[in-house]
């Protein structure tokens, strides 16, 4: 999994949390007493699996806009939550969807050990693939379109580096014989980039993360100091200049 997946896929086990706690409490509760739901005892400190602040409130606005919870404001108090009227309905879509957590959850005996279980490794990526509170509070930008101008020197800087880090890696033996399905893998996804940035007219910064900067992290991890990781990293460099995102 990538940082891309990551991203996709992490608000709907927040949400299927919250959704939780929401459908077997009675009253208001505020945020504290719903992160205190999914506190890990196992460590010395308290550390609670719903304390990613950017996820939790997108799981809690998804559910507030759905009518599935209800929100009590207050200008110096904590805010409240409670059961929503709208909150039928949303179960009933989530148990009809396999793919969901929520309805993963609900074939283990026990939903809300299902739940924290997953919510633990969630954390556990997170912290691996070092995601940022940015990451996460602006994902749908991410896909929206932008323009290719290829007169612009980031543009051509990043499509140069690029191209060398492609050139390294077909030309390394090595790495052909120790990983074969991992450079294959890594080449289909530089060189689907490649063919895009030679030819379309418009791109998402997505793309761009999914097939270039995420796989060239990849090398760099691999061949650090190697000439084929500085071509990563320069092609990394070069990359997230010409998005803006350096």
């Amino acid at each position: 999994m990538d940082k891309t997946d990551f991203i996709k896929l992490a608000p709907a086990y927040y949400e299927a949390a919250v959704l939780v706690e929401v459908w077997e409490r009675d009253g208001y509760f505020s945020l504290r007493e719903l992160q205190r739901a999914y506190i890990d005892h196992d460590g010395e400190d308290e550390y609670s699996f719903l304390q990613n602040n950017t996820l939790l409130g997108v799981a809690i606005g998804s559910l507030v806009q759905q009518e599935a919870m209800e929100v009590v404001s207050d200008p110096f108090g904590p805010t409240l939550y409670k059961r929503g009227a709208g909150i039928a309905p949303v179960i009933e879509r989530l148990q009809a969807d396999q793919s969901s957590p929520f309805y993963k959850s609900g074939l283990a005996g026990d939903r809300r050990a299902w739940i924290f279980a997953a919510l633990r490794s969630l954390s556990s990526k997170y912290l691996e693939l070092e995601i940022n509170d940015q990451d996460l509070a602006t994902p749908d930008l991410d896909w929206e379109p932008i323009p290719i101008d290829r007169a612009n020197e980031k543009f051509l800087n990043a499509e140069a580096a690029v191209a060398r880090t492609v050139k390294e890696v077909e030309e390394s033996n090595g790495y052909a014989s120790q990983y074969p399905e991992e450079r294959a893998t890594i080449l289909d996804s530089l060189k689907a980039l490649q063919e895009r940035l030679r030819t379309a007219k418009e791109i998402s910064v997505g793309y761009v993360k999914a097939h270039g900067v995420e796989v060239l992290r990849k090398l760099s991890a691999r061949f650090g100091n190697a000439a084929i990781g500085r071509l990563a990293d320069a092609a990394i460099s070069a990359l997230l200049s010409w998005l803006g995102l350096k």
